[in-house]
């Protein structure tokens, strides 16, 4: 009996030996397949890291690359100068052969104008001339896209937000964005000198969408880049800064914008 009860003590041990060495033996990892550091092989999920989208613009005159203050002729014959423009994006989405999209954000907490805090999706940009490259955010699937979707302008939230509880590097706080005799954003701003002798801004609150044709083929363990151009012969075409008044030039940055918004040509 004594020899029995130490055998017994022996396979006890022994058993609980061979499961928690496999349990320590479990490898943890992401086992989600959108995710760039996805393991099929591991057991335990965890720290998934999602692929990061980043965007690059670059300034254009037709095929030409453009800086501000480069002296421009507008419709009317009338020399300009632009000395600063910004537009914003709501949502960018990547959108696959069969129609489906992907959106590519962040997540924060905004607090809103009434105090209350609002946990969302932050998928808002500011394009700024001077500025050429961004962190656009994070997407969850890894596809075949063959297109993009820019929501150009600002949402409903934007506006619903809390402008000075705003971190100053969100794009969202920017001072020349905001209006705050009626406490809100502009979603473009075009400011231009005309004939040497003064500056005029131009300011539009709604816009329109736009697709655009490219290929984006995410790789695992890569950061994505799209690049885009912003063509400035398009975007102010048929505009007459002298002749034209305030809201026709508005109205015509609005419809030539999506049109000037292209896949980056090499």
């Amino acid at each position: 009996m004594f020899h029995m009860n130490n055998l017994l003590k022996i396979i006890a041990i022994l058993t609980f030996v061979c499961l928690l060495a496999t349990s320590c033996s479990r490898e943890e990892g992401c086992l989600n397949p959108g995710a760039v550091n996805y393991n099929p092989g591991a057991d335990k999920d965890c720290c998934c890291e999602l692929a990061s989208l980043r965007l690059r613009t670059y300034s254009m005159l037709d095929t030409v690359g453009f800086t501000v203050d480069q002296q421009l002729t507008d419709a009317g014959g009338n020399t300009f100068y632009i000395q600063d423009f910004k537009v914003y994006t709501t949502k960018l989405s990547l959108i696959d052969q069969a129609g489906n999209k992907t959106t590519v954000r962040d997540t924060t907490t905004f607090i809103l104008k009434d105090n209350s805090n609002l946990d969302t999706a932050d998928r808002y940009l500011l394009i700024d001339e001077s500025v050429l490259e961004y962190n656009a955010g994070i997407f969850d699937r890894l596809a075949d896209y063959d297109s993009l979707e820019l929501n150009l302008g600002l949402d409903e939230l934007a506006n619903q937000i809390n402008f000075d509880s705003l971190e100053e590097a969100h794009p969202l706080k920017n001072d020349l964005m905001y209006k705050e005799s009626v406490d809100s954003l502009v979603s473009l701003r075009l400011r231009v000198r005309v004939n040497g002798s003064f500056s005029e801004i131009y300011e539009a609150y709604e816009l329109q969408n736009v697709v655009i044709p490219y290929t984006i083929r995410p790789e695992i363990a890569f950061d994505t880049w799209v690049e885009l151009d912003i063509d400035y012969k398009i975007l102010l075409q048929n505009i007459d800064f002298l002749n034209d008044n305030s809201n026709t030039i508005t109205s015509k940055l609005v419809i030539n914008l999506p049109q000037a918004i292209r896949q980056h040509s090499i």
